[in-house]
């Protein structure tokens, strides 16, 4: 009985799933072909010394190793936003992170992280958050007046959170309504739209505000109303057009056992292999973690990174050195222009190098490109959020009343509620156990973001963050004790915003930096193929080993339209318990 309903079942949804969008024939695209590439990998300057510029000039070095590497970085230190301070508390340590805290180990993008730790000798220094800790299962959302946990992946969890949980009583009847008795527009996959209107159309929209938007808050400090889905959910977007909507593929999913699966890190897994990585055993150590990082903070990661660098003979690292033109002046070399940054008066010098990994935004490499030979590449569009990064801690190790991970403030929630414009509250005594030699409350409070995108004036002061934070602290936790030590930190631009229309915008600067370089300028990091840190070690381990493949590249391949592999692959499941 049950194995001829369970038969019947995905009969139907396929049966949905070929009506709804017959038209899609391949599931796994091909990308673009790329003529070969003869241009000597000699000298190499990188723009930025964030992660993914250190990461570049790591992979580089590996690829080319008799080859000249320069990393330049404006500002005096290297690291970016990974960004990690120790502080003394009665003679035992605190670390604060302002900047990412955690590190997924499960992510598709994971692997030049896991072989980065494993090459710098820091397998001894990870400390893993269990998937049953009370930080990986309980997850709030602040609605409307108080912490609500978000449901597991359990069917219990999920009916008793739409059932019983105050403010989201009313989203079941919708989402019957949308699902059911509201026709739907099927949009094709390639064609991009915000989250909110995916959301909208396959969910409801009450679930797209009270929920979806709260998780962006967390991710991208973006407005699902701006934010692109095709290149944020590129997963959901395809398994929609395959099945007829997601809800449906991911049924099927678990009635097959199989789910869909980005098919390059199969690539990346066979590139690693022909390097020889051992990324492989670094990843026993914290497959079965939430999240993980590295004793002394994330920082430690970028300090190894700098260090093993400057071990090499052929590696320059340069702070404090702008590039300021780029000038395409001869066949085989590209001129630059560095003026330091130690004073107004200081002198120009000029370089020759055969390539250029850019790392910086677009519009910055816009900016030093002389003649402006990449006006029309639409590099500049892409606009990134400031936050402002409050950590907090306290003496007290149970003055928090809850336990988690912490949590996320949807756009929904009564303006009256969070006047302060916060994101959400990270409880990082739950997140991370083991990186403090001293007990106590650690919280991180994150405000602004998209909200703050039409700030008039000077943004907040450190004395002002300070009381926006703990304003938020005594009026969602009740805690309104003083903190023993804070650190406020105001992240400018941090976080790069892929609105509607970003593929297409990528796909013609693609299209710009191979016409007028021919492969010699290529870009890597955050402002373009993804924010997490993930993507930007990707990002750099990938521009690295298109230059040691010798393929005419420009960075952007891996969101180009039709650059897609996806495969269908074994559905992991595993069990999950609600922690109270």
């Amino acid at each position: 009985m049950q194995i001829t309903l369970r038969r019947t079942l995905t009969l139907r949804l396929a049966k949905l799933a070929n009506n709804s969008h017959s038209s899609l024939r391949c599931f796994a695209t091909e990308a673009p072909r790329i003529k070969h590439y003869d241009y000597a990998v000699t000298d190499v300057a990188v723009l930025g010394g964030g992660i993914t510029g250190l990461t570049s000039a790591f992979y580089l070095s590996q690829a080319f190793p008799s080859a000249k590497i320069t990393v330049f970085e404006t500002s005096d230190r290297f690291g970016g936003w990974v960004r990690s301070s120790k502080l003394d508390v009665g003679g035992k340590d605190v670390y604060f992170e302002h900047g990412p805290r955690t590190l997924r180990p499960n992510d598709t993008n994971a692997l030049a992280t896991l072989d980065l730790i494993e090459r710098l000798n820091l397998s001894n220094d990870i400390l893993t958050t269990s998937k049953s800790s009370p930080a990986a299962l309980n997850r709030y959302i602040y609605y409307p007046d108080r912490l609500v946990r978000l449901p597991s992946s359990s069917l219990r969890d999920v009916l008793r959170f739409v059932f019983r949980e105050q403010g989201y009583e009313d989203i079941l009847p919708e989402l019957l309504y949308w699902q059911i008795l509201r026709p739907r527009a099927n949009i094709p996959y390639g064609e991009d739209e915000s989250i909110a209107s995916f959301l909208n159309r396959m969910v409801s929209p009450k679930i797209a505000d009270r929920i979806a938007s709260a998780v962006f808050h967390g991710i991208y400090a973006g407005d699902i109303y701006n934010l692109s889905a095709l290149s944020v959910l590129p997963w959901l977007k395809f398994v929609d057009s395959v099945h007829g909507s997601f809800l449906n593929g991911m049924v099927l999913s678990f009635l097959q056992s199989r789910q869909w699966k980005d098919g390059h890190w199969l690539d990346v897994k066979r590139q690693m292999k022909d390097a020889s990585s051992k990324w492989d055993e670094v990843y026993e150590k914290v497959k079965n973690s939430s999240v993980f990082t590295l004793k002394g903070g994330l920082e430690k990661l970028v300090q190894s990174l700098v260090a093993r660098l400057q071990e090499n003979p052929n590696v320059r690292l340069c702070r404090k050195q702008a590039v300021t033109r780029i000038q395409d002046e001869t066949e085989d070399m590209l001129t630059l222009q560095i003026t330091p940054q130690v004073s107004p008066k200081a002198v120009p010098e000029t370089r020759h190098f055969s390539h250029i990994i850019s790392t910086i935004s677009g519009s910055k490499l816009m900016d030093i490109c002389y003649p402006q030979l990449l006006y029309k590449s639409q590099l500049d569009r892409t606009h990134a959020v400031t936050v402002m990064v409050v950590n907090l801690y306290y003496t007290d190790p149970k003055l928090n009343p809850y336990s988690g991970f912490g949590y996320l403030i949807p756009r929904e929630v009564p303006f009256e509620q969070n006047p302060e414009l916060a994101l959400g509250v990270i409880f990082d005594s739950d997140a991370v156990t083991g990186l403090d030699t001293a007990s106590g409350t650690k919280l991180t409070v994150m405000l602004g973001g998209h909200w703050w995108d039409d700030w008039k004036g000077q943004y907040p002061n450190d004395v002002e963050g300070e009381i926006m934070a703990r304003t938020v602290l005594r009026r969602h936790l009740k805690i309104d004790q003083k903190p023993d030590a804070v650190r406020v930190s105001l992240q400018r631009d941090c976080i790069p915003q892929y609105t509607v229309g970003h593929r297409t915008r990528m796909s013609k600067a693609h299209e710009h930096l191979l016409i007028m370089y021919n492969g010699r300028v290529r870009v890597a990091g955050s402002w373009f193929t993804g924010v997490g840190f993930n993507d930007c070690t990707s990002a750099a381990f990938a521009v690295a080993q298109g230059l040691k493949d010798g393929k005419m590249q420009s960075g952007l391949e891996r969101v180009l339209p039709g650059a897609e592999k996806w495969i269908r692959a074994p559905l992991k499941r595993r069990e999950s318990k609600a922690s109270k």
